[in-house]
């Protein structure tokens, strides 16, 4: 059985902001003076000739915009900012683009003032404005930069009135620039994460269509060549939020976006970043979830490397509860297909998940996940109920059923394991299930879905999991 991957499993990423050299004190004065100062500043940046004066006000703007203080007024300036951005000279339009990240950064200003930062850059056609930029060739690395850091932090927000009919021009145009400056690490990780952002589930209700339009536009390409142009690169977060990208590309309904990804040699960069960053985090993480929602493709081949890759990542973070929900939800997927079995032994992968059970004991969701791959292993073969039973995954699982009484997923999983742990010809495998309390937890979800089955709001699925629980009740002499 594959478990479908859902988006909202997505790790967060912290908004991108723009350093600044101005020390703690002057920030809190330059502040101070800023509520009756602003609008002088803004006029002076709109009417002044002097491009020395402008550059000296908007760096004054900018340090104060990184700053949560009493900002409110810059609002005003954010038309401006955006007018800036359009003009000739390019160190001016950085600056400007600079502050406009620091103003839609939550962060710094909490979600209230920055949503209102937000309509006012979306009102004053800054996303327009963005993607020329990121669409002209003449624009220097950093403005480029800024606008894809821009881009992160707007979706990081949600979806704004006015703004999600620009996303698809948006994708183009940062699939475009990465073309450009292929080269540049640091443009190539703001990019990833603009599109990761766009992408994103939790943030937008546009991410399906977001996800298809990036597939189509080449993104995939795009972010798989970046991978392997910097493969060796010390900066992980590039690594990790391609990999975040492609995993929400993977999310587009259908099987056609999955289809595109395992062509292009999604998987096989993937592995090799997990192989390769051991203690990196967040690569772990974002390769596991990958592996996840690929092996839900019908044509996913489980390898030994794509399943080693899962194991090592939870043998290094065995303490981290939520890496071990992450590798056993990707186990999961990937013993629904017949072939994965044997790799599964010999990489020592039901000993790994019995662990994440053993130290992750509260954690329902490795408890869930966990014991899903336990239920498709127990379907596959004899030797493999062997396996479970010999490493006391049967103990395992009552005991993670019965801590987690009364919540669906844990009991629903449980007794689909124990079902077919009862289909064995072993009586040693029958016996630990009666000794270990397995009849009183089948009983109980038994129940608990009988009154849902009663009450005419269950599904097939709910008729089919009671079926199970009788005959493995059967099997046990009940």
């Amino acid at each position: 059985m594959c478990h479908p991957t859902n988006q909202s499993q997505s790790q967060s990423q912290s908004q991108a902001t723009i350093d600044i050299s101005t020390s703690t004190t002057e920030l809190t004065q330059l502040t101070q003076r800023t509520v009756p100062q602003v609008q002088q500043w803004i006029n002076a940046i709109l009417h002044g000739d002097s491009p020395d004066d402008k550059r000296d006000l908007l760096d004054k703007l900018k340090s104060v915009s990184a700053y949560p203080g009493p900002v409110d007024m810059l609002v005003e300036a954010i038309p401006i900012l955006v007018q800036v951005m359009t003009e000739v000279n390019q160190m001016m339009a950085t600056f400007a683009c600079e502050i406009l990240v620091n103003l839609v950064a939550e962060p710094v200003h909490g979600k209230l003032q920055t949503e209102t930062n937000i309509s006012a850059m979306v009102q004053a056609s800054g996303i327009e404005v963005v993607v020329t930029i990121l669409m002209n060739d003449d624009s220097p690395l950093k403005l480029a930069e800024g606008c894809c850091k821009l881009v992160f932090n707007l979706c990081s927000m949600g979806t704004f009135e006015g703004a999600s009919r620009h996303y698809p021009c948006v994708i183009e145009a940062v699939k475009y620039v990465m073309l450009q400056w292929k080269d540049e690490v640091s443009f190539q990780k703001y990019a990833c994460q603009a599109l990761y952002m766009m992408c994103e589930g939790n943030q937008t209700e546009h991410a399906d269509a977001n996800s298809k339009k990036a597939i189509e536009s080449g993104c995939v390409q795009a972010v798989v060549g970046a991978m392997q142009r910097h493969a060796d690169t010390q900066d992980t977060d590039l690594i990790s939020t391609a990999i975040a990208a492609l995993v929400n590309f993977s999310f587009a309904e259908g099987d056609a976006a999955k289809s595109v990804i395992c062509k292009l040699g999604a998987i096989e960069e993937v592995v090799k970043a997990m192989q390769k960053n051991p203690n990196a985090r967040k690569v772990q993480d974002h390769g596991c979830r990958f592996m996840r929602s690929i092996a839900c493709y019908e044509g996913f081949e489980p390898t030994h490397d794509i399943i080693l890759c899962v194991i090592n990542a939870m043998r290094s973070y065995i303490h981290d509860g939520d890496m071990q929900e992450r590798g056993c939800a990707a186990l999961w997927n990937i013993t629904a297909n017949e072939s994965s079995g044997a790799s599964i032994t010999e990489t020592g992968g039901v000993q790994v998940i019995l662990d994440a059970m053993k130290n992750h004991r509260h954690h329902e969701g490795a408890q869930e996940h966990a014991i899903g791959a336990l239920w498709n292993l127990a379907v596959r073969a004899e030797r493999l109920r062997e396996e479970i039973f010999a490493a006391g995954g049967i103990e395992l699982i009552v005991k993670g059923m019965a801590t987690h009484r009364g919540k669906g997923g844990v009991g629903k999983e449980g007794a689909g394991a124990l079902f077919h742990l009862s289909m064995t010809k072993d009586c040693r495998i029958r016996l630990k299930l009666v000794e270990s309390g397995a009849i009183p937890e089948l009983r109980y979800v038994f129940s608990e879905n009988t009154c849902h089955w009663q009450n005419m709001n269950a599904c097939f699925d709910t008729g089919r999991l009671l079926q199970r629980i009788e005959m493995a009740l059967l099997n046990l002499g009940e």
